[in-house]
């Protein structure tokens, strides 16, 4: 064969010069070469080459190089393989295709393919259209060599794709601690908002995330007071009902005694308040109140530093505090109650007897729950079961011989 069907051209390079590439291809050899490098066969690339330096150079008869062939088709093995026969070879790439070479290496994780566009002066936080860099595609797929790769090249672990999450929020919401723990270890913006809402908050709106996400987050300076629509993750733990991610904020210093706003982020409709909901029309919430609500633990009501006013608090349906431990807490909680209580001053020592716009007592509301132990509780405290409802002129004792409850009887009797 005497005659060259592939002849030479020129390919503009990202040190800005220009290389004349030789016809060293036959026809037949350029087409096998074509398809060895769109089809991804790194092997018959090799072949094709015949592991040539000058020959992985040539130009296609697409028009492109084999750099460019291999990246057009999406091949990092291919890449690769060309890369390993001289790095001149990036400088027969435009430097748009080498960016694009580097993204494509990024989301097959091809680390040695990241190593040399990087070294050969692919800036590391080189963007897709969509604001997507190459970190981010193999933090997508965990790939810890090939983000140890970015990241010591100097990536930014806080850019996101356009309208997209950053990296660290996919981990939060993942619940991917060791993504996490590398993001934040390189730089990742602990206290930055997304969606209005911090990476703290987030963990603690997901109900499926544990608390070693929090832990993590904190000891990376996470702000236990940061608000988010008013609330701090304190408030939105009450709110969510989540004991251990409440405990944990009080300990880290989070201030209890503030207010929770009830429809900060949640809709009438969202929050599964029972039918007689109590909380429906209050415009905030005390601790206290949302520890009751939600059945904390007694030692949690124990170590919570309440106001000494949300004791005395009104609630809706004229409710007193110790109606509400009647009815949501333990006899313990309502014992806790009493005694925090009348500990405020006269009207908290008259707090036992006090009616709600049922005109009942907390006793009388224990007898209609039927709940022994707290109408004992509330007799010790000094509950009387001779007073009567305010509206309907029965006492407690007479309520209970209506009803016919055998153990509430007894323990009004005692």
């Amino acid at each position: 064969m005497s005659s060259v069907a592939v002849s030479g051209g020129s390919a503009s390079s990202a040190m800005g010069m220009n290389l004349q590439l030789p016809p060293v291809l036959m026809p037949d050899e350029a087409g096998a070469l074509q398809a060895a490098i769109s089809s991804g066969n790194a092997d018959q690339v090799a072949r094709s080459c015949g592991w040539s330096t000058i020959r992985a150079l040539c130009l296609l008869p697409t028009g492109r190089s084999c750099m460019e062939e291999a990246v057009v088709h999406n091949h990092p093995g291919v890449l690769r393989l060309l890369i390993a026969f001289t790095p001149s070879v990036y400088m027969c790439l435009p430097i748009a295709s080498c960016r694009d070479a580097f993204l494509v290496a990024a989301m097959k994780c091809d680390a040695l393919a990241l190593h040399f566009f990087l070294t050969a002066g692919v800036p590391p936080d080189t963007t897709r259209d969509d604001g997507t860099t190459a970190l981010y595609h193999v933090f997508l797929q965990r790939d810890w060599q090939c983000i140890q790769v970015l990241v010591g090249a100097g990536a930014d672990v806080n850019l996101a794709p356009a309208g997209g999450k950053s990296a660290l929020r996919v981990a939060v919401h993942n619940d991917d601690l060791l993504m996490a723990d590398i993001l934040l270890k390189a730089g990742a913006a602990v206290n930055e908002m997304e969606d209005n809402l911090s990476h703290l908050s987030y963990v603690t709106l997901s109900r499926t995330r544990g608390t070693a996400m929090v832990q993590l987050l904190l000891e990376h300076a996470a702000d236990p007071e940061v608000t988010d629509n008013g609330e701090t993750p304190l408030g939105l733990a009450m709110l969510e009902g989540n004991e251990v991610l409440a405990r944990h904020f009080i300990n880290t210093g989070a201030d209890p005694v503030v207010r929770v706003a009830r429809c900060s982020f949640y809709s009438d409709d969202e929050r599964e308040w029972d039918d007689e909901s109590e909380d429906e029309n209050a415009d905030s919430l005390s601790m206290l109140h949302l520890a009751l609500r939600h059945g904390f633990s007694d030692g949690f009501l124990e170590e919570l530093e309440c106001n000494p006013a949300d004791f005395l608090e009104v609630l809706p349906e004229g409710q007193t505090m110790l109606h509400f431990a009647v009815k949501h807490g333990s006899t313990a909680a309502v014992r806790f109650v009493a005694v925090e209580a009348a500990k405020t001053g006269t009207k908290g020592a008259n707090f036992v007897h006090a009616h709600d716009a049922r005109g009942r007592t907390a006793l009388m509301l224990a007898v209609c729950l039927d709940d022994g132990d707290k109408v004992r509780a509330l007799l010790d405290l000094g509950a009387s079961a001779t007073v009567v409802n305010a509206i309907s002129g029965m006492s407690a004792a007479a309520q209970a011989a209506e009803r016919g409850h055998s153990d509430v009887v007894a323990a009004l009797n005692q």
